[in-house]
């Protein structure tokens, strides 16, 4: 993810998600790379599963309100950052 190798990084968060399915890190990071190809729909989704397994992080809700904004969602992305 830190170099750049978006589509690779998304490969190694997949095996981590069967890995571990109930570690929310996996879809996190996922949803990471997926925004930095521009497939926010993906990103929104891997983050949607991210929160059902942890909504108690806050940070997810803020990734997943910046998606929104992306995507001129404003009244969802108001709800993620209130979550916040």
């Amino acid at each position: 993810l830190n170099s750049g190798k978006f589509r690779e990084a998304i490969i190694s968060f997949e095996l981590a998600q069967r890995s571990d399915p109930n570690d929310y890190r996996g879809f996190f990071f996922e949803a990471v790379a997926q925004g930095q190809l521009d497939e926010v729909s993906r990103a929104l989704t891997a983050l949607d599963l991210a929160i059902r397994k942890a909504p108690q992080e806050t940070e997810l809700y803020v990734h997943r309100g910046n998606l929104r904004l992306r995507q001129k969602d404003y009244a969802l992305a108001v709800d993620d950052f209130s979550q916040v």
